[in-house]
Order: C-alpha cells, then sequence, then structure tokens
C-alpha cells in the first residue's frame, strides 16, 4: 500500500488500555501497511495510575501510586504479558527475562478484623492449581456462580463443627413441587427427577435443605433459557429456608466457624440475589442498579457479615467509597459479585500474583521497548488540552495540546534508566535531554501535575487528515470533563457517562525499614492485607523487592512496606490556578500517615511500637534524623490529578460507560478501565480488555478477547 494511504492512529494517553490498544494494532499481520502509530504522553513515562519511577538519590527505591498486585483471573492482562515478554526477548540470565520471572504467585492474605478491643488477623491460604493465565478459556456464566456458590456451601456446612441442625419448615407449595417434578422426568431425566423430588420434602436442617439445593442445581440443564421460572422459585424458597435459619447469633462458636459461617451467609445471599433478580436473564451488570451492600442485606445478609472483614476487604480492594469516603459505601451490585466470583473462583495458578520489581518495569518498560521495535512512535511531554469536532458534530476535527518541554536536537527522548541491569523509569525526567530541563529541575516543577505552576513553552495541534485519521482517547475519565467538553455539550450519552461513572482520590505511602517482618512482630510470613483500619487499610509486604534497588552498603532496608486506601476530597476541588494544593494534600497524607502508624502499628507488628507510639527509628534513613523527620525520608503521595483517580464502579454506572467502539463519534475509540467492558471495574484486566476492543474496532486484531461479551 501506498505509504500516503496509511491511517494515521493518535493514541492519547500511556497507560494500560492505550498501550493495549497498541499493542493490539500492532498485532495484525503486516499492520505498518496500513496504519501509523504515535502514543502522545504528558510529562516523562508511561503507566497512568500504574505508572512508577526509581529515586536515584535514595539507594534506586521503586516510588508506586499505590500498592500494585495482579490477580490470578487477568487473563487479557497476562496474555498481553506473556506475548510482550515472549517479543522481548531477553537473555535467559537477564533480569525478569521472562514474565514468570517478572510475576511470581502469592497466595496467602490476610484480612484484620476487630474483635472486642483487639484487631486480630484472619490468615487465609488459597489453594493453587495447574492452570496457566492467559490461556483463556469459556468464562462462567451467573447459573455457573450459583451452582458452585451452592456447592461450595454446603461443602462448608458438612464440615462445619457448629451444630447447625434446627428444625425447618419447607416454604415450597405441593403444587409448584408437582409441576418442577414433572419437568424433571421430561427434561433430564431421574438424576435431576429425584433431586427435584426432594427440593419441596420438607427438609429437617440446614444442611439437608442446602445440599437438596445444590443437588438439583448440579442436575439442572447449563442453559438458563431451558430452565422453567419455577425452579429458580423452588431453589429461591429452599435457600430462604436455609438461610434464615443459619442466620442465628454466633458469638459461641469459634472463630473458624464464624469465619465460615459469614462466608456462607454471604454466599447464599448472593445466590438468592442472583435467582431473585434478573441476572440468570439479563448478566450480572444489570444488578449494577443497586449498591452492594444494600442489595445483599435485601437478599438476607445478617449486619455481622455486612461489617465483616470480607465485605470490609472488597470496598477496600475496589476503594468502593463515593468521593473517598469512608462512610459512604459506593459498588454496584453486579459488578462487585462478577469480580469476587472471578476473583475466587475462576483465577488460574494462584490468587494473586506479585510482581518482582516496580509496576513501571515489569509492565510498562516491557510494553515500551517492544511497542518501539515494532514501529510505534512516542510523544512524551505533550498533555492533551481538547478534543474538537468537525462542523457536522460526528467526527473528531482536531487535538489542541500543551507541548511541556523540548528534546534536545529535535531527537527523541529516550525515557528509561539501567538499575542493576533492569531497564526502568526513573521517578523525575531526565533532565539533560530538555531543553527546559535546568528551569523544570531548578523550579521542582512536577509535569505530571495538574495544578503545577510550570509553563508550557509552546502548543500544537494536530488536524484530521494530517496528523491524525483515527483517535485512540486512552486517557483516564477523571480528565475527560476538561478536554471533552465539545464531545459533552453534543451527546447526552456522553453526558450521561461524564455524570454516573464516578472516581476518588487515592493516598499511598511507603516505608523501607531496617529489620525483618518477624523482628518487627509479623510471625505470619509475607502477606497481602486489606480491612485494617481505614484510609490506610490495605497493606503488602514487598520486601522482596529489595535486591531490586540499589541501596549503599550498610542501608540496605529488610522490611519494604506498602499502605493505600481511600482519601477523602475536599469539599471544594480547587482550581488548576491554585499551584499550592499538591502541597497542602501531601502533608495531609503525611500527617494522617503519621497519626495512623502511631495509633495502629501494634497490631500488626507488636516490636516496632510500644503502647503510644510508632518506633520511628526502625524506618531507613539518614543517621543523624530522629522521630518524624526519618518518616520525610520515605515515600508518600495525594493521588488527586483527574488522570489518577480511580475509576469506581457505583450503582448504575455500568449502563452509562460507552463501548470502545461506540464513542458516537466516527473516528474515535475509547480505551480504559472506563469503557463498557465484560468488567467494569477499575483494575489492569479492565483497561486492557477496553484498549484491546479499541482495537479490534479499528483494525479486527484481536480477534479473541478473553470473556469479552462479543
Amino acid at each position: 500500500m501506498d505509504q500516503s494511504q496509511r491511517k494515521k492512529v493518535a493514541i492519547l494517553g500511556g497507560g494500560a488500555g492505550a498501550l493495549s490498544a497498541a499493542f493490539g494494532i500492532t498485532q495484525m499481520p503486516n499492520w505498518q501497511d496500513h496504519y501509523e502509530l504515535t502514543v502522545y504522553q504528558m510529562g516523562w513515562r508511561l503507566g497512568g495510575k500504574g505508572a512508577s519511577g526509581r529515586n536515584a538519590e535514595s539507594g534506586q527505591r521503586i516510588q508506586e501510586h499505590g500498592l500494585h498486585v495482579w490477580a490470578g483471573f487477568y487473563e487479557n492482562a497476562f496474555r498481553v504479558m506473556r506475548e510482550c515478554y515472549g517479543e522481548l526477548g531477553r537473555a535467559p540470565d537477564a533480569p525478569l527475562a521472562t514474565w514468570q520471572d517478572a510475576f511470581k504467585p502469592h497466595s496467602f492474605i490476610t484480612l484484620l478484623e476487630p474483635v472486642g478491643e483487639e484487631w486480630k488477623p484472619w490468615n487465609l491460604t488459597l489453594p493453587t492449581n495447574d492452570s496457566v493465565p492467559g490461556e483463556g478459556g469459556v468464562m462462567p456464566t451467573p447459573w455457573d456462580y450459583v451452582k458452585e456458590t451452592l456447592a461450595w456451601a454446603d461443602e462448608i456446612l458438612s464440615h462445619l463443627h457448629f451444630d447447625a441442625e434446627a428444625t425447618l419448615t419447607s416454604s415450597g407449595s405441593k403444587p409448584l413441587m408437582d409441576r418442577l417434578l414433572s419437568w424433571a422426568e421430561a427434561k433430564a431425566g431421574d438424576l435431576l427427577a429425584e433431586g427435584t423430588g426432594l427440593l419441596f420434602s420438607h427438609p429437617d436442617t440446614p444442611r439437608e435443605s442446602l445440599a437438596r439445593a445444590s443437588h438439583v442445581a448440579q442436575a439442572a440443564p447449563d442453559d438458563v433459557d431451558e430452565h422453567p421460572a419455577m425452579l429458580h422459585a423452588g431453589l429461591r424458597l429452599l435457600l430462604e429456608d436455609a438461610h434464615s435459619a443459619l442466620r442465628s447469633d454466633f458469638d459461641s462458636v469459634s472463630d473458624d466457624d464464624r469465619h465460615l459461617l459469614l462466608l456462607v451467609n454471604l454466599g447464599l445471599s448472593t445466590a438468592r440475589g442472583i435467582l431473585a433478580d434478573g441476572a440468570l436473564i439479563h448478566g450480572l451488570a444489570h444488578l449494577d442498579q443497586w449498591e452492594w451492600t444494600d442489595w445483599l442485606r435485601r437478599h438476607g445478609a445478617t449486619e455481622e457479615t455486612l461489617r465483616s472483614s470480607v465485605v470490609r476487604s472488597t470496598y477496600d480492594y475496589i476503594f468502593g467509597y463515593k468521593n473517598g469516603d469512608i462512610k459512604n459505601r459506593s459498588a454496584g451490585a453486579g459488578t462487585t459479585t462478577h469480580g469476587l466470583a472471578r476473583l475466587f473462583l475462576t483465577y488460574k495458578g494462584a490468587f494473586f500474583y506479585v510482581m518482582q520489581a516496580g509496576m513501571g518495569d515489569t509492565v510498562f518498560g516491557p510494553l515500551y521497548e517492544v511497542l518501539s521495535r515494532r514501529g510505534v512512535k512516542f510523544a512524551y511531554f505533550h498533555r492533551v488540552q481538547k478534543l474538537g469536532l468537525t462542523p457536522d458534530g460526528k467526527a473528531i476535527a482536531s487535538i489542541e495540546m500543551a507541548v511541556q518541554a523540548h528534546v534536545k536536537g529535535g531527537g527523541e527522548y529516550q525515557p528509561l534508566v539501567d538499575v542493576k541491569g533492569l531497564p526502568c523509569w526513573p521517578d523525575r525526567p531526565l533532565y539533560d535531554q530538555l531543553v527546559e530541563g535546568s528551569a523544570i529541575k531548578t523550579g521542582g516543577f512536577d509535569l505530571e501535575s495538574a495544578w503545577t505552576g510550570w509553563q508550557d513553552p509552546g502548543n500544537r495541534t494536530l488536524h484530521l487528515g494530517h496528523e491524525f485519521d483515527v483517535v485512540v482517547l486512552g486517557i483516564s475519565i477523571g480528565a475527560l470533563p476538561g478536554i471533552c467538553g465539545d464531545l459533552i455539550a453534543a451527546s447526552r450519552r456522553w453526558r450521561t457517562m461524564i455524570d454516573k461513572v464516578q472516581t476518588t482520590p487515592t493516598h499511598a505511602f511507603q516505608l523501607w525499614l531496617d529489620e525483618d517482618v518477624t523482628g518487627l512482630g509479623w510471625d505470619y510470613g509475607p502477606t497481602i492485607a486489606s480491612a485494617f483500619v481505614e484510609p490506610s487499610s490495605c497493606y503488602g509486604d514487598l520486601s522482596h523487592l529489595v535486591g531490586r534497588e540499589d541501596w549503599a552498603e550498610g542501608l540496605s532496608p529488610k522490611t519494604i512496606a506498602y499502605f493505600c486506601g481511600p482519601l477523602a476530597d475536599p469539599d471544594v476541588i480547587p482550581a488548576f490556578t491554585d499551584t499550592a494544593f499538591p502541597a497542602k494534600r501531601a502533608e495531609q497524607v503525611r500527617h494522617g500517615a503519621i497519626r495512623w502508624l502511631d495509633a495502629y502499628t501494634r497490631w500488626f507488628w507488636p516490636r516496632a511500637c510500644d503502647a503510644d507510639s510508632f518506633f520511628w527509628n526502625k524506618l531507613v534513613a539518614h543517621p543523624d534524623a530522629t522521630g518524624h523527620a526519618r518518616f520525610d525520608m520515605q515515600y508518600w503521595r495525594a493521588n488527586d490529578n483527574p488522570t489518577e483517580r480511580y475509576v469506581l464502579s457505583s450503582p448504575g454506572s455500568s449502563q452509562a460507560r460507552l463501548k470502545s467502539d461506540e464513542s458516537g463519534f466516527s473516528n474515535l475509540y475509547l480505551a480504559g478501565d472506563w469503557v463498557f467492558t465484560a468488567f467494569n471495574a477499575g483494575c489492569v484486566e479492565a483497561a486492557v480488555m477496553g484498549g484491546l476492543q479499541a482495537s479490534r474496532g479499528i483494525c479486527g486484531y484481536p480477534r479473541d478477547i478473553i470473556g469479552s461479551l462479543d
């Protein structure tokens, strides 16, 4: 093809969604005969909310936006990483030579729960399996989740030490039982008929009631279109009997049995809700019209369950609090149910995978290298300001950008640095490559901040038919009101999406300590923990990263700890001209972290504190620093920037999302964790799915997106 006929694709943003779109397009055979790709990125690094940087002044330590782990169900994200590392072709003895070197399985998690006046760990080691993430396969349906939940709950009760033998009174009616039995005999033979005959035969105990429900569910056809409504009604009646008898006061049982009963209560509430509220017909996203806690309560969840560490950890995992307010839970029932089902029932290999360097080093560095080799161009220091429409309002006509800095000599910016043989992103621009580098460095300007005082030295406008033909919008939705004003004004669906798909700020801090966790008082091994005291309720022991950093002799830490959680919005978010706002928010995070460590460290590191305060001398810092000054040599951040805010799965938001190829504008495709996919949640998997769907809309590749709704 004549090169003049190639379509120019402008990819805006450098997060997981944008780069997955580029990865998908460049998988097309002979893609360069058809397309030219340029990624336009604000600042000096790729990664979006997952960007990380190396601090050369402090042991090349890794500094993240938060605590990042990959779930074992991230099928599309792992497929991209497996292909990326395979193409990267690093030497066998190189750091992170393969994807298996970069992602290590992790199956030990901790939920912290209040017991009386104390906080106690509820430690869980999830079983592993022989499957490999990224291999694909058939995704479970909502009916599959019901069957698995009932079978699991039945298995739990069969081994429970608690004496759950209360007598039940069946809610089933004989006419309904007769009709259901007749259907079973005609449709599925003796096995289902036998189970259905038991369904309304007055079971005597919760265990027997649940066993019969599970028996019928397992024997029923996989296709719910073959189910009569009476089957689901019968199961709901039977589960209501079993569930009611199990909603008792369990204060007298052991902690282990109490945990299991809480899980059974949660599981049965979920199964009843799926059966009752149309999810079997319309899909789990249909349930997003309800808030998860309210929905569970309506279907039998006890207040103890709703206050439990399991439920609280779920909200922590998805930062499910409106505007960062921990008293205002905000999670759609369908997306949350789907996420938990995928998390616990479909993981491959291990429950979690822990990256063996920073997320930038493990994910975005390899993607940048492979995409560059394939021929994708990268334009750093380009901050998108506005998308303009054609006169008829049907396509993107212009992209206005601020040029934040110029590369010396007009060449290409080289973004990576070597840290012990591994290509990594620095935590600040490589000033010596930039014409304005000295001024940016001297002024301490943050080119990733919306509130920066830096005056951009230039502007640039891309025009349809010249610099671009197709646009991939991979910038997070928090920034779109300021960029896409014309689109929002022209489209009711855009206005609805911007209104309904909400975001929240988060915070994070990292500690480097001079003693291992056993010496600090944690005796259970490296863990990923949540459901602790808000707002810093999530914790990860990432001490395995010590060897990836480059500390001077005598300063190397023995423990690296990451903490994160929601951050409440201020009453009024200031205009971007208020350049003092980032420092105020950083100080808020600093003060909160110090106060939190003083108050709560004793519950997980009892030998790192006394009754009143944290032992600040445990932190790796300058030897002359004392007290809080040692914390000042750690790392913390407030993720307030519109591009950094976490995308929520609030009630009503799934239906408001736009699909990647349904932007309403003929040459615009959407990518990220805010578009409508089979998994409408703020995570890497959703972002990758959105990016791959944008790619498929543009060029037809990849043909297979695992778990896609198409």
